[in-house]
């Protein structure tokens, strides 16, 4: 005979479990941490003991984003500059700038601008391929390479002054001294 299969999966732990292990995580200065998710209420203080317990709030929804000011960086240089192709300059300016915005600091910017300068000319070198192997047709006067100078140019100049735009304690990332309670 074979063994009943529990297709529930492990039971979950309580808050309370989680809090009297004494493996639980711990915060910058030792205390205990709590992690939750946003759409789980917080514990109630009042109703336990456990008042020198910090809660982090964890997203639980989605796909989780490891470097997620370089992935949001990279992905609105390239939407923004493949919308506006037909701008050859303003586009990757445009796009470098939001990008940048949203990269926050000054290595995280460049680096999606290098990967945005790649991978725009090659979404386009891709789909007029389709058509004819000539690049030269391509932006009429300007042509493909001229484009593609044009943009990555754009883009590394977009970078930095989006990352400019930001406040100096973000794009520098100063820390605030953390006081006591």
């Amino acid at each position: 005979m074979s063994d009943i299969i529990d297709d529930q999966g492990p039971k979950p732990r309580t808050r309370r479990e989680v809090l009297e292990n004494p493996q639980c995580d711990r915060g910058i200065f030792g205390g205990r941490e709590l992690h939750t998710t946003a759409t789980e209420p917080l514990p109630e203080y009042s109703d336990t003991g456990y008042t020198d317990v910090t809660v982090r709030v964890a997203p639980s929804n989605g796909i989780p984003i490891f470097n997620r000011g370089l992935f949001i960086g990279t992905a609105t240089m390239v939407v923004v500059s493949a919308v506006l192709f037909w701008v050859p300059f303003l586009n990757a300016l445009m796009a470098g700038a939001f990008g940048g915005f949203f990269a926050r600091n000054w290595s995280r910017a460049f680096k999606a601008a290098a990967a945005a300068s790649v991978a725009v000319p090659a979404l386009f070198a891709f789909l007029y391929g389709w058509d004819t192997p000539d690049f030269y047709y391509m932006f009429y006067g300007l042509g493909f390479w001229g484009w593609t100078a044009l943009h990555v140019v754009g883009l590394f100049i977009g970078a930095a002054s989006g990352v400019y735009s930001r406040p100096v304690a973000e794009r520098r990332r100063y820390r605030t001294p953390l006081t006591g309670r």
